[in-house]
């Protein structure tokens, strides 16, 4: 005869199907089989991905409200202190965009004499 067991809430964000913890070595397996399939180096880590997550929204000019929102932090300056690598690649980018188009209006001006 069967057990009936019943699901036991721990107000977890992920669970077992009986509302226990997760085992973090199975997590860990399964996580480097989903990368895999993916074709994403397995050396990976969730927070690693948390901080790719970040890295990518900045580098795609994605809102800090909306990424610190995603990230579940209190606050986009905490978000921006806390990914200021990429936001100074970002700085360096801007200010080599704006060379660009300075140079090309020097060009223009210069050629219009």
């Amino acid at each position: 005869m069967l057990i009936p067991y019943t699901y036991a809430d721990h107000d977890l964000v992920f669970a077992t199907p009986l509302g226990t913890p997760l085992d973090r070595d199975n997590v860990t397996k399964r996580l480097g089989r989903i990368l895999k399939d993916a074709g994403i180096p397995t050396a990976r880590s969730f927070h690693t991905l948390r901080h790719d997550h970040a890295t990518m929204a900045f580098a795609m000019h994605v809102d800090a409200k909306a990424t610190a929102d995603r990230l579940g932090h209190h606050s986009p300056a905490f978000t921006l202190e806390r990914y200021t690598h990429a936001v100074r690649e970002l700085d360096d980018d801007a200010a080599d965009r704006l060379q660009a188009v300075l140079r090309e209006a020097r060009r223009k001006a210069t050629e219009a004499g």
